[in-house]
């Protein structure tokens, strides 16, 4: 008997979710970085608990971000592992040196299939991701600087529109093996 994949687990679970439980637990990330995150876990997001998060990258987000200059390298206040389930992106890090100057250390380009981590005190900037780009992550308890205040639900239409291509998305997605995800079987 062959396990499902679970990208399509998570599409079924996410699917049959509840809009409003789904609304709810869509929020933005920490700054302006076109993506939106699901939190998956059964507690809304406190900061002493581990979240289980699929994140998806919306370029025409991310363009109008770079377009507008909001698009900012950035740290996150919760260290984290990743792996992306479909789609790519380029990730740029950076080093923070004496006066405050920021210099690129790395640039990368992150594939379906592949996973990193990032500590609370690494800065990155997300580039160019590719239509239908998600990724499934592990955030750690809070370490570094207080985190955005919370911001409120979408309307409707705009959370059903996200649930839809978020949906399209895992449905799309490459098989993935159960055992690299970390959290079936």
């Amino acid at each position: 008997m062959q396990t499902p994949d679970p990208a399509h687990q998570l599409a079924d679970h996410i699917e049959a979710m509840r809009l409003a439980t789904f609304r709810a637990r869509l929020s933005p990330p920490e700054g302006p970085a076109g993506q939106w995150i699901l939190d998956l876990g059964d507690e809304m997001a406190a900061p002493n608990r581990p979240q289980l998060l699929l994140n998806f990258f919306d370029p025409d987000s991310f363009g109008a971000l770079w377009v507008a200059g909001e698009l900012v390298p950035h740290a996150h206040e919760r260290p984290f592992a990743t792996r992306l389930l479909s789609g790519r992106y380029a990730q740029w890090l950076y080093h923070r040196d004496e006066t405050g100057t920021l210099h690129i250390v790395e640039k990368m380009h992150v594939a379906a299939g592949q996973i990193y981590g990032l500590g609370s005190e690494r800065i990155h900037l997300i580039l160019m991701p590719a239509e239908g780009t998600l990724s499934l992550s592990i955030r750690g308890p809070a370490r570094g600087p207080a985190g955005t205040a919370p911001q409120p639900p979408l309307p409707e239409d705009a959370a059903a529109r996200i649930r839809e291509r978020m949906l399209a998305a895992l449905r799309d997605a490459p098989p993935a093996k159960a055992a690299l995800l970390g959290i079936w079987d």
